[in-house]
């Protein structure tokens, strides 16, 4: 890391308000997204994407144009460590922007347990900057039935923006030979609103914006004649799921309040 780099830079020769302007637009484009790379010793691996308004187009699509998330993200590079070697250019650019990574990007999550991993391995300070977070289905999982880590809302003190991207298949309506438990569709309220518990528990913090997509994969069956899901069906959801997580309703008995 230099300490030189100061008098010859041109961009360090700007107004600080001047800089903080153009670290804001590059860094608003950041989606970082996490995954696992092994659920036994809770690894996981961060990648970096210019693709975060694709859940809202894709949800809107039509069914045909549609592709899950993971097959829409499977070209994103892991170039997280590679953008960010723009933090060792000199120390005056380092201090600048270690807090701007995490108050400016959109921070991606697609379970309960890459949430719970990271937050427990952050600093205290690094959590309290974050102030966007996306969950999201990964291959229409809906891993989201469990409450997360007391850390998530104690240490996201900060997060103001939430959005959530929800993709169904005709398993969540008719339930499947994988699924175990009480949380097999999503035909009833009580069982929309267990398999986003993890998601409801984050009411508990103060929360000013939250965004929610449902991509519907099955949106009629034709044996059987009826719709899996309308556009009507879908805004009582979203609508209950705002509501809930920005306190305009109350949650179910049992959820944190």
């Amino acid at each position: 890391m230099s300490s030189n780099l100061t008098k010859s830079s041109k961009l360090l020769a700007l107004p600080p308000d001047v800089r903080a302007q153009i670290w804001d637009q590059v860094l608003t484009r950041w989606t970082i997204q996490f995954r696992h790379t092994s659920i036994k010793s809770l690894r996981f691996r961060a990648n970096l994407c210019a693709k975060s308004d694709s859940d809202k187009t894709n949800a809107v699509a039509p069914q045909a144009a549609r592709k899950t998330y993971g097959l829409r993200h499977r070209g994103c590079q892991d170039s997280v460590a590679q953008a960010l070697y723009i933090l060792l250019t000199c120390h005056l650019i380092y201090t600048e922007l270690l807090k701007l990574v995490f108050i400016t990007a959109d921070f991606v999550f697609t379970s309960c347990l890459l949430l719970n991993s990271l937050v427990a391995r952050l600093r205290p300070w690094q959590a309290a900057c974050i102030r966007r977070l996306t969950l999201c289905d990964n291959e229409y999982a809906l891993y989201w039935g469990t409450l997360p880590s007391p850390l998530v809302t104690t240490r996201l003190l900060n997060v103001r923006h939430l959005r959530v991207y929800v993709e169904l298949t005709s398993e969540h309506y008719e339930g499947d030979g994988f699924t175990v438990g009480r949380n097999q569709t999503v035909l009833t309220q009580s069982d929309r609103d267990a398999r986003l518990a993890g998601i409801y528990a984050l009411r508990l913090l103060k929360l000013e914006r939250v965004e929610v997509w449902i991509a519907d994969w099955a949106d009629k069956d034709e044996e059987a004649d009826w719709e899996r899901s309308t556009a009507e069906q879908q805004g009582v959801w979203v609508e209950r799921v705002r509501g809930i997580l920005l306190r305009s309703i109350d949650p179910p008995k049992g959820f944190p309040r």
